[in-house]
């Protein structure tokens, strides 16, 4: 299972985690001769893009039968490069693979991530400049949930389109490894 924060799940025991609970469910259904494993790959602070990059660079390396991928539709689609160094442009994913693209998860952007996750002043003052920047917007500290409305700001569909074209990417490259492939919208 690759995802965000959500399937990390560090904030809970591992038992009571998404990977944990599927995979004791699989198991308690299944054929005792053949047991299930299910890998928590979720990372903290990882948009569609690091996951990505995440699956084809340590993801493979563990020969899944299937892949599922998680995304939360609020912050997945708003911020679709996060956990890595800058934005990335789209046509990186219309290749087959992105084993030769130079993007990486700098030290940088981990301390970044690490920060936006765990001091309060800092996300107070980045919902100040939202607030400043997008003047009269409607719920300017949760503009991840501009997704569910129905006129959405001028970046959401460029970056609906990207989720698109990442997905269409990890669709391809997991049918080239004869992998199957889920998409869960969590």
């Amino acid at each position: 299972m690759v995802g965000d924060s959500m399937i990390a799940a560090l904030q809970i025991p591992l038992e009571n985690s998404i990977s944990k609970k599927l995979e004791n469910l699989l198991n308690m259904n299944s054929n005792k001769s053949f047991k299930y494993e299910v890998l928590n790959m979720g990372v903290s602070g990882y948009g569609p893009t690091a996951e990505a990059l995440f699956l084809e660079n340590e993801g493979v390396r563990y020969n899944p039968d299937i892949v599922i991928v998680n995304l939360y539709a609020g912050n997945d689609v708003t911020k679709i490069d996060f956990g890595v160094s800058g934005r990335v442009p789209i046509d990186i994913f219309e290749g087959k693979s992105l084993k030769d693209t130079n993007v990486k998860v700098t030290k940088v952007q981990r301390l970044k991530n690490f920060i936006a996750r765990n001091y309060f002043t800092y996300s107070y003052f980045k919902d100040l400049f939202k607030k400043i920047l997008y003047k009269g917007a409607e719920d300017v500290s949760y503009l991840e949930f501009n997704i569910y409305k129905k006129n959405y700001m001028p970046e959401m569909g460029k970056n609906l389109e990207k989720l698109k074209t990442i997905l269409n990417h990890i669709r391809d490259y997991t049918e080239e490894k004869n992998i199957r492939l889920l998409v869960v919208l969590v």
